[in-house]
C-alpha cells in the first residue's frame, strides 16, 4: 500500500472514530437526563451505560493491534472532547469481520429460538398425548387430539419443503397412531350401540349423540352417515317385498330394539301393528330420526345420501298411488328427513298414472305401424363402439318403433320393460305375417333381418333394467330363422336350376346347350339374390349371406364333376345372425400320407415301373363305390372346362350385384371356388402339370377328389392315380 493510500485510509478512520465519540456522547448525555428525569430507570440506566463502556473497551483493545496508527490518540471532540473520551484505535479488516461474526451469531440466535419454539410445541403435545392415553371419553379424547393437531400443524413445514426435523416427524407419527386407535374405538362403539340384523335394529339412544359429535369434530361424519345409509337401504329391501309388515318396539333397561316382520294370513286385517309396506318404511325412518341419529343436521343429511335410492327402491317394487306418495314425502319433510320441496316419489307416481293410461295407446299404435304393408324403407345413421358411425336401410314400421323407445322409458318408468317387450314380441310375431313369403322373396326376408338388427341395436342402448332381455332373444331368435329359412330355400332353389348341368355327358351338342342354359339360369337367379339383398342388408351381413350362396353354387357344381350320381349331396350349413351369418362350408382338405422315393419317381417318369394297361383299367381300379367309370374324351374336357370357367365369370358377375369388391381374399373366402378353379386347370393335364399346382392340389382337395380328378385326365400316362397321389403327396 503506497504512503497516499494509508494517508487516506487513517483520515477515513479518524473520520469514523470521531463520529462514534459523538454517538457515545450523546447516549452518555440521554441517560444522565433519563437518570434526572426519572429515578426508577436508574437501573436500565446504568445497565445501558456499562454495556456501552464495555463495548467501547472491547473496540479499543482490538483497535491497539494497528501498527501503523501513530503514536497520539484521537480523543473525540464535542462537548465533552475535553473530560477525556475513550481513546480508539481501529483496524479496518478487524471491524469487518467483527460484523460478520455479529451477523452469523444474531442468525444463529434466531435459529435457536426458533427450535426452542418448535421443541415447546412437541412437548407440549407429547405432554396432551399422554393425557390421551388415560382419557375416558371420547370426547375429552376428541378435543385432546384436535389441540394436538393444532399445535403440529402449527410448526409444521410447507408443502413440499425438503425436511422436518425427526423429532417433529415421531410426534406427528404418534399422532395419527392415536387418532387411528380413536377412530377404531368409534366404529366400535357405533357397532354396540346400533346394531342390525335379520329384521330388528337394536339402538342405546343416549350414547349415539356424543359419538355423532366425536365423528363430527374428526371430519369423518359423512362417511360413516354413507355407511349407516347402506346398511339401512338393505333393511328397506327386504321390507318393501312385503305385502303387509307387523312392527313391534321394544326398551329394555339403556336399549331400544325395533323390529319387523311380514303379516300372515289373517293377522292383516286384525293385529294393529300390521301395516303396509310404504307405512312401515315411514314408521323406520322416523325411528331412525328418533333414536340413532340425534342431531337433525346428521338426520338431514342421512336423508340426502338415501332419499333418492329409496325412491328408485320403491318405484321398483310397490305400486304407489299420488295421495299415498304425497303423504308419505309430507310426512318426512316434517321430520326433517327430506326438504319440503322433495318431490321425487310424488313425481314418479303422477307419471306411472299417466303411463298406464298411455300404455294401451301405444301399443295400439305400434300394432297400426307393425301391420303396414308398405314397404318403404329409410336410411338411419346409427353409431357402435366398435364400427363407429354406420347406416342401414330399415322400414318405416322399424323406424316408428325405435324413436317411441326412449319416450315409453321417459314416461312409462316402472312399465317401460313390460310395454316394449310387448312392442318386441308383436313385431316378431306380426311383421313376417304382413310382409308374407320371406323365403321366397329375399328381399323382404333381408328387410326384415335388418329391422331386427336395427332393433336390438336401440334396445341396447337403453339403460339395463329397461330392456325387455327375453323378449329381445325371442325376437333375434326369429330374425336368426326367418333368415335361415330364406337361405335354405334359395340353395335348394340354385340346386334345383343347376340339375340340368352334366360336365360328364357333353358328347353331344344337344346336351352342352342344356347344360349351358341351366348354367346361365342358375347364374342370373344367384345375381337376382344378391341384386335383391344388397339394397336392404348391412355390408357384413350381405358379405356373409353372399358367400353362402355362393358356395353353394360352387359345390354343386364340384359334385357334378367329382361326385357324379351321388346319393344325396352334402347339406351346406348355414349360422346364427348374432356372428353375422357365418361362413361354414365343408373344406375336405385331409393329406393322404406316403413316401416316394426320388429313384422310384424317376423309375415311374421313364415308363420302367409297369403299371395298369390303359386307363380305363385305372379308372375302374380307383373309382369309389357307388360312382359310374367315365373316361372323358378331349371334346368333353374342352365343354367342361368352359363350362365351369362361365361359372367362375357368373360368381365374379355375383359379388358385383352385391356391391362387394373383387378383391382375390374375398374370392378365396367363397366356398369350393378354389376347387372349381383349380379343377377348371387341371382338368386334361397331364401328370407334369399336375405335379407344378401339387401344393394348392393337397391344400384345397382331398385326396379321393385329387385321384378322381387324375383319372378323368389321364389318357396317354402308364401312371395309375394311385401312385400319382403318392407321389404328389410325398413331394
Amino acid at each position: 500500500m503506497t504512503k497516499m493510500e494509508e494517508e487516506l485510509d487513517l483520515n477515513s478512520v479518524k473520520k469514523s472514530l470521531k463520529v462514534l465519540n459523538q454517538e457515545v456522547e450523546t447516549s452518555r448525555q440521554e441517560v444522565l437526563r433519563a437518570l434526572q428525569s426519572n429515578s426508577a430507570d436508574i437501573a436500565t440506566a446504568s445497565g445501558q451505560v456499562t454495556q456501552l463502556t464495555e463495548l467501547l473497551d472491547a473496540l479499543t483493545n482490538e483497535l491497539q493491534d494497528y501498527q501503523w496508527l501513530p503514536a497520539e490518540p484521537i480523543t473525540g471532540g464535542g462537548a465533552g472532547g475535553a473530560g477525556g473520551g475513550p481513546t480508539l484505535q481501529l483496524r479496518p479488516y478487524q471491524v469487518q469481520a467483527a460484523a460478520e461474526a455479529y451477523a452469523t451469531g444474531e442468525a444463529q440466535l434466531r435459529a435457536s429460538e426458533a427450535a426452542m419454539e418448535v421443541l415447546n410445541v412437541i412437548l407440549q403435545a407429547e405432554q396432551l398425548l399422554s393425557e390421551l392415553q388415560t382419557s375416558r371419553s371420547f370426547m375429552s379424547s376428541t378435543e385432546l387430539l384436535l389441540q394436538v393437531s393444532g399445535l403440529l400443524q402449527s410448526v409444521s413445514a410447507p408443502e413440499r419443503m425438503a425436511m422436518e426435523p425427526e423429532m417433529l416427524w415421531t410426534a406427528k407419527e404418534r399422532y395419527r397412531k392415536q387418532r387411528l386407535a380413536l377412530l377404531t374405538s368409534l366404529d366400535d362403539a357405533f357397532s354396540k350401540h346400533l346394531h342390525f340384523t335379520s329384521g330388528a335394529l337394536q339402538v342405546r339412544p343416549a350414547e349415539l349423540p356424543e359419538l355423532w359429535r366425536c365423528l363430527g369434530l374428526l371430519g369423518v361424519q359423512r362417511t360413516r352417515i354413507e355407511q349407516l345409509a347402506e346398511e339401512v337401504l338393505k333393511q328397506l329391501n327386504g321390507m318393501v317385498i312385503a305385502r303387509h309388515l307387523v312392527l313391534e318396539i321394544t326398551t329394555a333397561g339403556h336399549t331400544t330394539t325395533f323390529r319387523w316382520r311380514a303379516a300372515r294370513g289373517s293377522a292383516v286385517g286384525d293385529d294393529t301393528n300390521t301395516f303396509p309396506p310404504l307405512a312401515a318404511v315411514g314408521k323406520f325412518l322416523s325411528f331412525l330420526g328418533q333414536s340413532c341419529t340425534g342431531e337433525a343436521e346428521v338426520y338431514q343429511v342421512l336423508g340426502f345420501s338415501l332419499y333418492p335410492r329409496l325412491v328408485k327402491l320403491l318405484s321398483r317394487h310397490l305400486e304407489i298411488q299420488e295421495a299415498e306418495a304425497m303423504g308419505f314425502e309430507k310426512h318426512l319433510s316434517s321430520e326433517g328427513f327430506i326438504s319440503p320441496k322433495e318431490s321425487s316419489l310424488s313425481r314418479w307416481a303422477q307419471q306411472r298414472h299417466q303411463a298406464q293410461k298411455q300404455g294401451p295407446q301405444r301399443l295400439t299404435q305400434a300394432r297400426r305401424w307393425i301391420l303396414d304393408e308398405a314397404e318403404d324403407r329409410v336410411l338411419v345413421q346409427l353409431h357402435s363402439t366398435k364400427r363407429g358411425h354406420f347406416s342401414m336401410k330399415v322400414s318405416c314400421a322399424a323406424d316408428r318403433l325405435a324413436r317411441t323407445f326412449d319416450e315409453v322409458v321417459q314416461s312409462q318408468q316402472q312399465e317401460a320393460r313390460s310395454l316394449l317387450g310387448r312392442m318386441c314380441h308383436l313385431f316378431a310375431i306380426l311383421r313376417p305375417y304382413v310382409q308374407g313369403g320371406l323365403r321366397s322373396h329375399p328381399g323382404r326376408c333381408g328387410l326384415f333381418v335388418t329391422d331386427v338388427m336395427f332393433l336390438l341395436h336401440q334396445l341396447r342402448q337403453l339403460p339395463v333394467e329397461y330392456r325387455p332381455v327375453k323378449q329381445m332373444k325371442v325376437l333375434e331368435q326369429r330374425g336368426q330363422d326367418e333368415l335361415w329359412a330364406m337361405l335354405k330355400h334359395q340353395e335348394e332353389s340354385l340346386v334345383s336350376a343347376l340339375q340340368p348341368v352334366d360336365l360328364l355327358g357333353l358328347s353331344s351338342g344337344e346336351s352342352y346347350v342344356a347344360s349351358e342354359a341351366a348354367l346361365g339360369a342358375a347364374g342370373e337367379q344367384a345375381k337376382r339374390i344378391a341384386r335383391a339383398l344388397s339394397e336392404v342388408l348391412p355390408q357384413v351381413v350381405l358379405r356373409k349371406v353372399t358367400l353362402h350362396l355362393l358356395g353353394a353354387f360352387c359345390e354343386e357344381l364340384l359334385q357334378k364333376l367329382l361326385c357324379p350320381r351321388a346319393q344325396e349331396a352334402v347339406p351346406f350349413a348355414g349360422a346364427g345372425l348374432s356372428s353375422g351369418v357365418a361362413q361354414v362350408g365343408r373344406w375336405l382338405d385331409t393329406l393322404a400320407t406316403g413316401a416316394a422315393g426320388g429313384d422310384e419317381f424317376r423309375e415311374v417318369l421313364a415308363g420302367l415301373k409297369k403299371g395298369p394297361k390303359g386307363p380305363s383299367d385305372a379308372a375302374a381300379k380307383e373309382a369309389p363305390e357307388g360312382t359310374a367309370i367315365c373316361v372323358l374324351s378331349a371334346e368333353e374336357i374342352s365343354s367342361a372346362v368352359t363350362l365351369m370357367t362361365s361359372a367362375q365369370s357368373m360368381v365374379r358377375q355375383t359379388l358385383q350385384a352385391a356391391a362387394l369388391p373383387l378383391d382375390q381374399r374375398l374370392q378365396e373366402e367363397v366356398p369350393g371356388y378354389e376347387r372349381l378353379l383349380l379343377s377348371s386347370d387341371l382338368l386334361g393335364s397331364d401328370f407334369s402339370r399336375f405335379l407344378e399346382r401339387r401344393l394348392k392340389l393337397a391344400k384345397s382337395m382331398s385326396k379321393e377328389e385329387a385321384m378322381r380328378l387324375m383319372s378323368l385326365s389321364f389318357h396317354d400316362e402308364a401312371l395309375p392315380s394311385e401312385d400319382a397321389w403318392r407321389i404328389l403327396s410325398a413331394g
